[in-house]
């Protein structure tokens, strides 16, 4: 059985060391869908007998990352200084220091790992993380799944 939750949020970066519209800084409205997998709960005294996770539950494991890292930041690869040296002089910006260039395929892995690392806190054996999908646009999505 697979599960899907939706999230969306607002977000800034720029590709530094690309040539064209996207080495200037920009935003969109990103959206992801993150798939939980795994053999439905069966216990007659468990709230969640016939769920594999409570959907709430799972939207705030994937908060965590969103609404507190990515949620109105500023995403910044680690080796453009422009950026570094702008958040370095305004620190109550709210941003966050990668190191990758923050093209939707990096931030769509980065965000698989990061759902990833959060499951084992919720104590469940029966589910894991199947995929991650992330759309930048209306018309261009990334997909993660590390199978």
């Amino acid at each position: 059985m697979k599960i899907i939750k939706e999230v969306s949020w607002e977000m800034a970066h720029r590709l530094s060391s690309y040539n064209g519209k996207c080495q200037n800084l920009h935003g969109h409205h990103y959206s992801a869908e993150i798939c939980i997998e795994g053999h439905i709960l069966v216990d007659d005294k468990s709230p969640e007998n016939g769920m594999l996770i409570d959907f709430g539950i799972l939207l705030d494991l994937v908060n965590k990352v969103i609404s507190e890292k990515l949620d109105h930041s500023c995403i910044v690869y680690q080796n453009d200084t422009v950026l570094i040296d702008f958040y370095s002089k305004n620190p109550g910006l709210k941003h966050l220091i990668v190191p990758f260039p923050s093209t939707v395929e990096n931030i769509t892995k980065w965000l698989y790992e990061q759902v990833e690392q959060e499951l084992p806190n919720l104590h469940r054996s029966n589910i894991s993380l199947a995929w991650v999908r992330v759309r930048e646009t209306p018309t261009s999505t990334a997909f993660y799944d590390h199978r």
